[in-house]
């Protein structure tokens, strides 16, 4: 190797790998210079993570305050003690690091001088690819982008769904202490409900802000999805996903409803993305955000285990067989040169990382969450959730028969109001890819790392090990995971061509991606807001006139009167009524003087809600249609009998 190959090769090492002596010495030189007294850059984040802590202690003393006031007495008890616990802990954390911040602050130096070679590794890295990036890619990329927004915008100020505004009326409107500390029901996600809270705080209690989140992560996941498929594929396939994502009706869908699936689908992203890198290098900034996206996964939604599985499983498997294999080719031959300190510093740069740290990057995440969700567990309880009847464990006959129904559930979700064709083409490319990653000497090798879905398999057996299956809507991560590796499949059908037919294949593809991305964000985009598919989707409760019967009854109802309705149109007319200052009493009254029923007219009649609570007419008494909107009429019963 020449010493102009040789210095070019030895450039592409992360500057976080050839920190050694050098930053050993330079923060050991900043530490003799805080004992002379220069605070040590390692003794100012000592004190500022004191400082944060300090904060922290005195917002949870100020909930404790709060607590009897906010809680019944059962729970305020358990409450006051686990924060009161929480608080004592933040302050001892910022006398420790204010005591021990002189003596820790060679040890912070010289985790902030990797922390910062590895940011400037990582940003180089990413300005290289963006100059690598035409201008074209880049155009379109922003036009994805805002066509992207756009589309999930529209729905922003749809009427409130069933599960959005159960979640705001019983979690989101209420003091975060409260709100996180109530796991009594799995659609309280927690990371979204508090997310929602402060949405609401800061923008007001409307539509449009109680969905802000969802849609942030939504649009977020857009150019995650485009740069984790640059990964496997070029730019133009990648800008052919990222098109994809941008308009796939069940991630615009759940962009506009205020859950945490979309929250989970971007983690997700981010999450594998990290852990692809990881397996070529082992970058403690890379540890950091493949640790923050699995918490934030798992915090929204305890169903985001499934994602995790997919992501966890497919590291392990992947260091295991990267390790065997660059083991047993060129590292073992570079290792018989090479003296014990450079034989060490290319071992962590070729394997990247190793086994025992993700066991250890999974303790860490196992740690957050017990702490996370140690609050609800110990205040509210697991006895709600447990109650439940579609999380216990099925018999593995009853299992294993509804696995097809459920299957092909899944598979319906992620179609779903996607034409056929389109459908058809999706699942070509994506066999195309697979089947080319498949390919070549190191099957196994090639398997793991360039096949993130593989880890799906392991999402499959925790059903099985569950023996349930959870919401169809909790495998909403599946789409980005499809969208990558049909960008992986275009890749290899140009790939393939060019060798065929050369370079007019090349020329071709410069531009016929970009364009293709650009006809399918516009062309889907205009097909998917025309069809309305998305605003009458009943997968979360569809509720369209639960606004404007609640506007109408604002000037009829009085002290006495009850109205009547059934799940899933209660939580949306709960959310009007309280919004509008009615009172949530007119739905529980003692004794009521006159009913109004509400009945969503495609599912149910009148005498079936009216049966539902216990409340008979007399014979020949018929109720009174007073107002009717698009699928939803209302009922005055004056005379009537309750049971």
């Amino acid at each position: 190797m020449s010493k102009k190959a040789k210095h070019k090769s030895d450039s592409k090492k992360p500057p976080s790998l050839e920190l050694g002596k050098r930053s050993r010495r330079k923060s050991a030189a900043s530490f003799r210079a805080g004992k002379k007294g220069v605070v040590s850059r390692g003794r100012l984040f000592a004190l500022a993570g004191a400082a944060v802590l300090v904060i922290v202690a005195f917002t949870l003393l100020l909930a404790f305050r709060d607590v009897p006031r906010m809680v019944q007495h059962g729970y305020a008890e358990r409450m006051r003690a686990y924060l009161g616990i929480a608080a004592s802990v933040a302050l001892l954390g910022a006398v420790g690091l204010t005591v021990a911040g002189v003596r820790a602050a060679k040890h912070i130096d010289v985790l902030a001088e990797r922390l910062t070679a590895e940011w400037r590794y990582l940003q180089s890295q990413g300005l290289s690819s963006l100059r690598q990036t035409s201008a074209l890619d880049l155009a379109v990329l922003l036009f994805i982008m805002i066509v992207g927004s756009w589309l999930r915008a529209r729905y922003l100020g749809q009427p409130m769904r069933y599960d959005e505004a159960y979640t705001y009326n019983f979690y989101g409107r209420f003091p975060l202490t409260v709100s996180l500390s109530a796991y009594d029901s799995p659609n309280n996600h927690l990371l979204n409900t508090a997310l929602v809270h402060l949405s609401t705080v800061l923008w007001g209690n409307y539509e449009w802000a109680i969905r802000l989140p969802a849609f942030l992560f939504g649009v977020a996941t857009v150019p995650s999805v485009y740069l984790l498929s640059r990964k496997f594929a070029g730019a133009g396939s990648a800008l052919v996903a990222a098109s994809a994502s941008a308009v796939w009706p069940v991630l615009v869908e759940y962009s506009a409803n205020a859950r945490g699936y979309s929250a989970v689908a971007f983690f997700f992203v981010v999450a594998v993305a990290a852990a692809h890198k990881l397996l070529e290098r082992d970058i403690l900034l890379l540890r950091i955000a493949l640790v923050c996206a699995s918490v934030g996964m798992l915090y929204t939604t305890p169903a985001g285990i499934y994602a995790f599985a997919t992501c966890w499983v497919w590291l392990g498997v992947g260091v295991l067989v990267q390790h065997r294999y660059r083991q047993m080719g060129e590292l073992r031959r570079r290792r018989r040169r090479a003296t014990d300190h450079a034989r060490k510093s290319d071992q962590r740069e070729s394997l990247g990382v190793d086994l025992w740290t993700v066991v250890g990057l999974g303790l860490v995440c196992g740690v957050i969450l017990l702490m996370l969700y140690g609050f609800p567990f110990v205040v509210g309880g697991l006895a709600g959730v447990l109650q439940r009847s579609d999380i216990r464990p099925l018999g593995l006959r009853a299992y294993l028969a509804a696995a097809p129904g459920n299957l092909v559930d899944i598979a319906e979700l992620v179609f779903r109001s996607i034409p056929l064709p389109v459908a058809v083409v999706t699942v070509i490319f994506w066999s195309i890819g697979s089947t080319t990653a498949l390919a070549g000497r190191d099957l196994w090798r090639k398997a793991i790392a360039e096949l993130p879905e593989a880890g799906l398999l392991a999402a499959l057996f925790l059903t099985l090990v569950q023996r349930q299956w959870p919401y169809t809507r909790a495998w909403i991560f599946v789409v980005p995971l499809l969208l990558v590796g049909t960008a992986r499949g275009l890749e290899a059908a140009f790939s393939t061509l060019s060798r065929v037919v050369g370079s007019p294949i090349r020329r071709l593809k410069a531009i016929a991606l970009p364009l293709l991305a650009v006809g399918v964000a516009a062309w889907s985009a205009a097909a998917l807001a025309s069809s309305g598919s998305i605003s009458r989707s009943e997968d979360t409760g569809y509720s369209p006139d639960a606004r404007n019967a609640t506007l109408y009854l604002s000037g009829k109802l009085e002290e006495g009167d009850s109205v009547i309705v059934r799940v899933p149109s209660d939580a949306p007319l709960m959310y009007y009524f309280a919004r509008e200052g009615l009172g949530l009493e007119y739905f529980k009254p003692h004794q009521p003087k006159r009913v109004f029923v509400y009945v969503d007219t495609q599912r149910e009649r009148v005498e079936g809600v009216l049966g539902a609570f216990g409340v008979r007419l007399p014979e020949g008494e018929v109720p009174k249609q007073i107002w009717e909107g698009e699928r939803a009429t209302v009922f005055e019963v004056d005379n009537f009998l309750t049971s």
